[in-house]
């Protein structure tokens, strides 16, 4: 479907027209002069102390500066949970250790010799199993228990490419899995 501007233009002739017509009315027309003196004497009678005070508190809550800066450092503030992946009410957490120190593991390629280490939060599930897949092997990183908190062993990936890092829990319903992808 191709997009045609003629209901914008229409809307913005519209527009036009209606501002044109609202300023001949209150510039040519004697009843639209006198409704114009009228409201901008209203508004001039409003001088007082406690109207100021309310017009000013009505017009800071008016002003989108704050709720812009507010916004935009909400929005462009790291996600606490950039490296969490969850899956219901199982979530399970990749660190790495390399050059750079040990920290959670984001988007970033894995370093050669970089050690990973999975975390789990696994719920009510009581078994859990980690599986390395990469083009044509699978490799099972852990089969066991589901522990809440860092599993007992780290590994290396020592392949290149892209390789998916799947959490299951057998215990639970088919297709509540979780996954990582890795990089290099």
């Amino acid at each position: 479907m191709t997009r045609q501007p003629r209901i914008a233009l229409l809307g913005a002739l519209t527009c036009l027209v209606a501002l044109v017509a609202v300023w001949a009315v209150a510039y040519l027309a004697p009843f639209g002069r006198w409704l114009d003196d009228a409201t901008l004497i209203g508004f001039v009678d409003l001088h007082s102390r406690g109207i100021d005070r309310l017009a000013a508190g009505v017009v800071r809550l008016a002003d989108p500066q704050p709720f812009l800066v507010a916004g935009a450092a909400l929005v462009l503030r790291p996600s606490d949970e950039a490296g969490v992946r969850t899956k219901g009410s199982v979530s399970a957490q990749l660190f790495v250790q390399d050059a750079k120190g040990v920290r959670e593991l984001g988007v970033e390629p894995v370093a050669p010799g970089a050690k990973l280490r999975l975390s789990l939060h696994p719920g009510s599930h009581e078994r859990a199993k980690a599986v390395l897949i990469e083009p044509g092997e699978k490799t099972t990183i852990y089969e066991g228990a589901a522990v809440s908190g860092l599993l007992p062993l780290a590994f290396e990936w020592t392949g290149s490419g892209k390789a998916t890092l799947q959490i299951t829990f057998p215990d639970a319903p088919a297709g509540e899995m979780i996954e990582f992808t890795l990089r290099r």
